[in-house]
């Protein structure tokens, strides 16, 4: 075990915190990913495996499980990478070969496990900075093995960003360059939500628990909360 300081880290790229215990952290820094079972006093590698790079572009835990955890690399040198763990950290498997359709040029700009079954996880790619200015969006009930594409011509503009409703699983919301989407029916039909949202980047997206307000960061029209989405749990059209 280690002080997360120093040579050993270099410098923080992610962290993410298990909603089972607080005092089980993950970081992802240049040199790997370092775990905590108390809090941060004491850190231990689980890199087991994993390529050392700054090109770390993200981690999650399980809300209910966190031995399963998802981890991302981006990069157009170092490639993009998505890893999965389901013995927390001590092995870890690449499934981004299993994306079908998925283009070359694109890097991952998000990943989100989902809060039901235990095998399911939502990426996020683009491709805008190579001229690719479609969304792709994909899905996994079983870690990873096969992808489902959400994308359909209801979207408009590359995605950045997906949340999964905490009570119902066929509730997403998806922020994209031009706006934020929801579908009810778990991606089949997207709509655009302009109730006082109005059409702008959504760069990030996080539904609190307690109070159901949805927090949507953008660019250029700051932090926008929508207050209390649980009447969308009750639409099925």
């Amino acid at each position: 075990s280690t002080n997360l300081t120093g040579s050993s880290t270099n410098y923080l790229r992610s962290i993410a915190v298990s909603a089972v215990s607080g005092n089980l952290i993950y970081a992802a820094t240049f040199y790997g990913i370092w775990k905590t079972a108390n809090g941060g006093t004491t850190w231990y590698s689980v890199k087991n495996g994993l390529p050392s790079s700054s090109a770390i572009t993200g981690i999650c835990l399980h809300p209910t499980d966190s031995s399963i955890a998802w981890l991302t690399y981006s990069g157009y040198d170092a490639g993009k990478k998505v890893y999965k763990t389901i013995d927390g950290g001590k092995t870890w498997t690449n499934v981004v070969a299993n994306i079908q359709g998925l283009p070359k040029n694109t890097l991952v700009h998000h990943i989100e496990a989902g809060n039901f079954n235990k095998g399911t996880a939502y990426v996020v790619f683009e491709g805008h900075m190579k001229g690719d200015f479609n969304a792709y969006v994909y899905k996994t009930t079983d870690f990873g093995v096969t992808w489902t594409s959400l994308v359909t011509p209801d979207l408009t503009g590359f995605a950045r960003n997906i949340q999964e409703d905490y009570e119902n699983e066929n509730l997403l919301f998806l922020g994209t360059e031009t706006g934020l989407f929801i579908t009810l029916d778990g991606g089949k039909i997207w709509s655009k939500f302009t109730n006082n949202m109005p059409a702008v980047a959504v760069h990030f997206i996080d539904l609190h628990k307690k109070t159901n307000d949805l927090v949507v960061a953008t660019h250029g029209r700051g932090i926008i909360i929508i207050d209390d989405i649980s009447p969308l749990r009750q639409l099925n059209e």
